[in-house]
């Protein structure tokens, strides 16, 4: 959840009216507030869902998905987010009915932008209110649960020696006893167990709120595996069989595995303790909205409707016994570090079918290297689907059709590298014969086109009259042919990233000047795993996609420019049933072509292992032979760092502005005006590359920057900076 101030927050804007969606955000960035915008109640929740916002404004009339829908879909995703309805004049009354459903406060078409910004404001306020209200609480708890713990301790220390003394004098080692004082003494040792266990049992719910803050990414598998070990090897429960079942679907957790072991293992004692003999225990971990559902059902002793309420209170002493006695605050434990790690626990029971515990704790995103279908940040707006039917070209129709861009426009396209045999670049195309389509990998990305490596950003005069203009070159319209997936993803990652708060005139005019023809990749170089990272496909971004079917392609239309383009220069017509099946059969093996190396990790995996790794012994024994040249820099399709210098002419009365590549791993990257580096060491920026890739990005945008195309293996002399041996490394040192 973004914090409320001004400059942090984030606010989504949710409209099928462009103008109103556009008005909005320019509005809200003004005013500093980091605004994104959807064109539909679909595409809204998912940007809720990916980005938590502070506020979202929603429009209650909308196709599909109404805003009604939108307010529930955002309420169940997170609680928090200050929603703000978005009304015709005659439809305030659905308007009071979205406030009475959670909304907190509309705005009546026409509104100004003062309207937005104030209703924005109040909402924040509110907001913030509430969250100060949950953190002094907060904070109330945890100065009881530091006193709890200062007791505890305080209190098993003599309870320890006066077990050590009852001990001793029950060995017999102060002399002789009677049968009378060994009963007595027998009765103390009982007693002093007592008391140290409820100690014990106090400490541990002292310590589950400030416990919880230590988070990392949590297999509950594993976590539920290991409580019922401790508990049959403590408990020893009498012929009690176990299942545990975990679906595919479900997501590991954000949490504290040692709190969330000490959580499960409270509530399998409490069932394994109520289980007679030939009983079963049956845990289920299943998905469910945005939560992963920890379901542990017994077949023991049922609990009555009076006293379900009550069963996670710590001071409750149930009518659910056993001839050992009450399970102690072991519920309220477990019930205190669910809540501390965002969940909740429950209870239910039937006469005849036992007990069944629910903990629902928040589940990780699933985010992997492709990019969902959600719309780019404004203002890139999400392509509109386009009505033509595929299209099929012969390898000759194919020529010709390349033939008749080049005699009309600018186009670029993958050919041979001059004097390097086998290696491949993309450079503009005079004749069709030149292209190759069946390369593996260029040399550079298509990334040039978008961001050159070197553009003028200003242009100043110092004459008399001093004056400066920004300055977007004039750009030809330039058509890409031959683009891989894995590229595409990293050019949908740089739409957004150009994108987002402060929008890059330059590259976005870049951006719309370009047509994309890409292409399903036929083999992978040796360095390349985008197949094992989930990057042999992409649904959008380009104009036309082919595949490549033996003698003939398929072409998907993914854009009406690219409708525009296929309609003047092709003679295609539409595939048959044939061709399309052919082209599925053909697609289906391109994860296995570009997935030949071994890769021991998920994409979804690395963010919550960098976090575990930033210590590790790698970075410094790597960046011992890391030879800071930005080769691996250069090379990244994702990499879009630059360094902006001013250059005056010989006459010292004008000059430019302008801007070249840079890279994180050069020695003067992040070395500022001050003459202060603040990572003058090779072991900071090497590490702070793999950090940027895996981690930094996912955490503000949720992807992972890279797309497994081995650019950056194939570039390092050192053989050091290929992520796949990193990050292979890294997970196998974590997981022994």
């Amino acid at each position: 959840m973004v914090t409320a101030t001004t400059d942090e927050a984030a606010v989504v804007v949710i409209d099928d009216e462009e103008s109103i969606r556009e008005g909005c955000r320019q509005t809200l960035s003004a005013e500093g507030y980091r605004a994104m915008v959807a064109q539909d109640g679909q595409r809204g929740v998912a940007l809720v869902e990916r980005d938590r916002p502070s506020v979202a404004l929603v429009d209650l009339k909308m196709p599909g998905m109404s805003g009604m829908e939108v307010l529930e879909r955002v309420r169940q995703i997170d609680p928090e987010t200050i929603t703000i309805v978005i009304t015709g004049y005659g439809t305030i009354a659905s308007a009071v009915e979205a406030m009475k459903a959670g909304a907190f406060d509309y705005l009546t078409k026409p509104f100004t932008p003062k309207d937005i910004v104030e209703v924005v404001s109040r909402g924040l306020e509110k907001q913030r209110l509430a969250r100060s209200s949950t953190e002094l609480e907060s904070d109330r708890q945890t100065a009881l649960s530091n006193f709890a713990a200062v007791v505890c301790q305080q209190l098993s220390a003599p309870a320890a020696d006066a077990a050590q003394c009852i001990e001793a004098v029950s060995s017999g080692r102060t002399g002789a006893l009677t049968d009378q004082q060994k009963s007595m003494l027998e009765g103390a040792s009982l007693r002093i167990k007592d008391v140290t266990g409820v100690l014990e049992d106090w400490l541990a719910l002292a310590q589950a709120v400030a416990g919880a803050a230590e988070l990392e990414s949590v297999d509950l598998r594993a976590v539920i595996q290991d409580a019922w070990q401790a508990v049959t090897e403590r408990d020893k429960p009498e012929r009690i069989e176990f299942k545990l079942k975990v679906s595919e679907t479900a997501r590991p957790v954000r949490g504290n595995a040692r709190l969330l072991r000490e959580l499960f293992t409270r509530l399998l004692a409490n069932s394994a303790k109520f289980t007679p003999p030939a009983g079963s225990i049956e845990v289920d971990v299943a998905p469910e909205d945005g939560q992963t559902v920890v379901s542990v059902k017994d077949t023991g002793v049922e609990i009555s409707s009076e006293e379900l309420p009550h069963l996670f209170d710590p001071f409750y002493q149930g009518s659910r016994a056993a001839p050992e006695g009450s399970d102690g605050p072991g519920l309220a434990i477990a019930e205190r570090i669910a809540s501390a790690h965002g969940g909740t626990a429950s209870a239910s029971s039937a006469p005849g079918e036992g007990t069944t515990f629910a903990v629902r704790l928040p589940a990780e995103p699933d985010m992997s290297l492709t990019p969902t279908a959600e719309p780019p940040v404004a203002p890139v707006e999400a392509r509109p689907p386009v009505a033509v039917a595929t299209q099929a070209l012969t390898d000759r129709q194919l020529k010709a059709f390349v033939d008749s861009m080049i005699a009309t426009r600018n186009v670029v396209g993958v050919k041979d590298k001059e004097g390097a045999e086998g290696r491949f670049v993309f450079g503009p195309l005079e004749r069709a014969e030149e292209l190759r389509l069946d390369y593996d990998v260029t040399i550079l990305p298509p990334r040039k086109y978008l961001m050159p490596a070197r553009e003028t950003l200003v242009r100043f005069d110092l004459g008399d009259s001093p004056k400066a203009e920004a300055c977007v070159e004039d750009i030809a319209p330039t058509v890409l042919v031959g683009m891989h997936p894995y590229d595409m993803i990293a050019t949908n990652q740089l739409d957004r990233l150009m994108s987002d708060a402060s929008p890059d005139p330059n590259y976005l005019a870049r951006r719309e000047a370009l047509t994309v023809i890409g292409i399903d990749p036929a083999r992978a170089s040796e360095k390349a795993f985008w197949g094992a990272v989930g990057c042999d496909a992409v649904e959008d971004g380009f104009d036309l996609w082919l595949t490549d079917i033996g003698g003939a392609y398929v072409v998907e239309v993914g854009s009406e420019k690219g409708a525009a383009l296929l309609a003047e220069h092709a003679q295609g017509r539409d595939a048959t049933n044939e061709e399309i099946a052919a082209r599925a059969a053909s697609r289906e093996g391109l994860q296995q072509i570009g997935a030949v190396r071994p890769v021991s990790f998920r994409p979804t995996e690395l963010p919550a292992l960098l976090r575990r790794c930033f210590e590790h012994d790698l970075w410094a024994e790597q960046a011992e032979s890391c030879l800071s040249c930005g080769s691996c820099n250069m090379v990244c399709p994702t990499c879009y760092c630059f360094d902006v210098q001013d250059e005056v002419d010989i006459s010292l009365k004008s000059g430019r502005r302008y801007r070249a590549w840079d890279g994180c791993l050069l020695e003067d990257f992040a070395k500022v005006g001050t003459g202060e580096n603040f990572r003058e060491k090779r072991l900071q920026r090497y590490r702070h590359r793999f950090y940027r890739k895996g981690m930094y990005l996912y955490d503000k945008y949720g992807f992972i920057a890279c797309v497994g195309c081995g650019r950056c293996a194939a570039a390092c002399l050192p053989d050091i900076a290929d992520p796949v041996n990193v990050f292979n490394t890294l997970q196998e040192g974590t997981t022994k």
